[in-house]
């Protein structure tokens, strides 16, 4: 919960900022200090952009496994980071990511919708905090015009005893050991894309 209310406030600063920072992944958050209450903190603001008010023609960017559906348009706005940072919440509860990009695999390479359908019912998600796996739900929406804002989504995530609760009940499964290592370790070794657009003329 801690952790989810750190990074879509991130996200929400960043928007804030007239922002989008168009690259959001695991490996882009970092702890300020090695001790349990230390804050998070996002960076790697290399392939942000100025926002606009409305989805307009944009560069195609970002980590393949964290890029939104609506990105291989060239048209978005925003809501590309909600959704990355919906993907970070998938793998923080299920050690995996809505889809695999093959290695050496370049290029574009979009989620479809029934991979993210599928994802949604994965076991590893009834063994997971009832409200992280309702949150990430609700920001993982393949159509971005039902997608929460960065703000919206940030609302979501409230600091309340059912969170405690949830967050405290037995799990009937539990995650492989190491798993979470391999997910960033796949993080860590994608190849951000960088597709020519006009916003680059």
């Amino acid at each position: 919960r801690d952790v989810m209310k750190q990074m879509l406030a991130a996200i929400r600063f960043t928007h804030e900022s007239g922002l989008i920072h168009r690259d959001v992944k695991i490996t882009a958050f970092r702890f300020r200090a090695a001790h349990a209450a230390a804050p998070l903190v996002l960076f790697d603001y290399g392939l942000c952009c100025v926002s606009a008010s409305a989805p307009r023609a944009r560069a195609i960017v970002g980590t393949p496994e964290y890029i939104a559906p609506e990105m291989g348009s060239g048209v978005y706005d925003d809501k590309v980071d909600v959704w990355s940072v919906a993907v970070c919440f998938y793998g923080m509860l299920t050690a995996s990511f809505v889809f695999d990009v093959a290695a050496g695999q370049s290029g574009l390479r979009l989620v479809k919708r029934a991979e993210v359908e599928r994802a949604l019912t994965k076991p590893a998600l009834e063994a997971a905090p009832p409200l992280a796996v309702a949150c990430m739900k609700k920001l993982l929406v393949f159509d971005s015009r039902l997608r929460p804002t960065s703000a919206e989504a940030h609302a979501l995530v409230r600091d309340d005893d059912t969170w405690r609760a949830s967050a405290n009940s037995p799990s009937s499964a539990d995650l492989k050991q190491g798993a979470h290592a391999v997910l960033l370790h796949k993080t860590k070794t994608s190849t951000a894309i960088n597709v020519s657009h006009p916003e680059r003329q």
